[in-house]
């Protein structure tokens, strides 16, 4: 037999790590198990959100096809801005600042109710804050999480997250003031994020 063919024998193989061995892994890191919780209740504050402002389009001011294309737009401008933002926000304070902002425009919504252009223009500036944060989010977990384990990351976010936006539609028939539920998860959303802590930086 050839060296080449013996030296190819002598070589030892890398044992790879089984789906088991990461997932021991994921939950025996505490800095993962209580990031993955933020992100979650994060991930679903935001879509309940904006199912909620969907939702509650009908009851706006003005035209409701007008106000879903102005909704519309808010959702794809952030997306396109996203790149600028991120030379001034930093991922975690993103999440906490966005939050924050959109709680501070509910009580200046509701002081301009009255007026239906002041009122409208003030619901689409919070649907272009919720965008860009769900934009912030999709970003952020690449610097909360290595990559093995972003997509059951993802997966625990999006199923816990869907099913608290069956809730929506109900809150927005319900409640007589859908937007204390924006307010109170705000709220919470900026407190949990301060307590994320970056495990890998994502270049």
């Amino acid at each position: 037999m050839s060296a080449r063919k013996k030296r190819v024998s002598d070589l030892t193989p890398i044992k790879e790590a089984s789906e088991e061995d990461e997932s021991d892994h994921f939950w025996s890191n505490s800095t993962y198990v209580k990031n993955m919780f933020i992100m979650v209740f994060d991930w679903t504050f935001i879509i309940f959100s904006m199912y909620l402002l969907s939702f509650l389009v009908k009851y706006l001011p003005g035209d409701k096809y007008f106000n879903l294309l102005m909704m519309a737009i808010a959702d794809v401008a952030p997306s396109m801005l996203s790149g600028v933002f991120m030379i001034f926000l930093s991922r975690k304070n993103a999440m906490i600042f966005l939050p924050l902002f959109m709680v501070l425009m509910v009580p200046v919504y509701y002081y301009f109710k009255a007026s239906d252009l002041i009122s409208m223009g003030l619901i689409l500036v919070i649907r272009f804050a919720m965008t860009l944060h769900y934009t912030f989010v999709n970003y952020a977990v690449y610097e909360f999480f290595p990559p093995t384990h972003l997509t059951f990351v993802f997966g625990i976010a999006n199923i816990v997250s869907g099913l608290f936006t069956i809730a929506a539609p109900i809150a927005v028939e319900v409640l007589s003031d859908p937007f204390l539920l924006v307010l109170g998860a705000g709220t919470m959303a900026a407190f949990v994020s301060l307590f994320l802590k970056p495990v890998h930086i994502h270049n």
